[in-house]
């Protein structure tokens, strides 16, 4: 048996008012920022798609979803493209913007507190403490079901 500390490559990304924590494995790519083109009578949260690798993506505002505010987004932000994986082949990738780049790290049990108090908001699952920054680690199922059951997903551009 090993007695290596088991790590997890991970990236912390910076939403306006908090940080995700996702493992290397759930983010495909990190795009410039460009206007999504608007779906119309998409809920606010949806904030409409950009076309990625010759795919529509549905682009999501894990702000609006969660209920919180959300502002107009500068020139620093991005658009992390994420792989779908709890909705099976209908939503194969989605996107979320964030304020700026992500932040690299290697994470293991050692390295990540849960945060105490506080309740748990709408997609997550839990707050930690990683670095000395407070994150979120986000429920990324639930944010998927939520995409699929207002009828979106991954579509071929044609």
């Amino acid at each position: 048996m090993s007695n290596e500390r088991a790590v997890i490559h991970s990236q912390l990304i910076a939403t306006q008012h908090q940080n995700l924590l996702l493992p290397n494995t759930a983010i495909a790519e990190i795009v410039r920022y460009t206007a999504p083109q608007p779906i119309d009578n998409a809920p606010d949260w949806l904030l409409g798609t950009l076309v990625w690798r010759g795919l529509r993506v549905p682009v999501v505002s894990y702000e609006l979803a969660s209920g919180e505010p959300a502002k107009d987004y500068d020139g620093s932000a991005r658009i992390a493209v994420l792989n779908g994986v709890h909705s099976g082949a209908s939503l194969q990738f989605y996107a979320v913007v964030i304020r700026n780049n992500p932040r690299l790290i290697k994470v293991s049990r050692d390295d990540i507190r849960k945060e105490s108090g506080g309740d748990r908001e709408k997609f997550q699952v839990q707050q930690v403490i990683v670095n000395n920054l407070t994150a979120i680690i986000p429920d990324l199922a639930a944010l998927e079901q939520l995409i699929t059951g207002a009828g979106i997903q991954t579509e071929r551009v044609h």
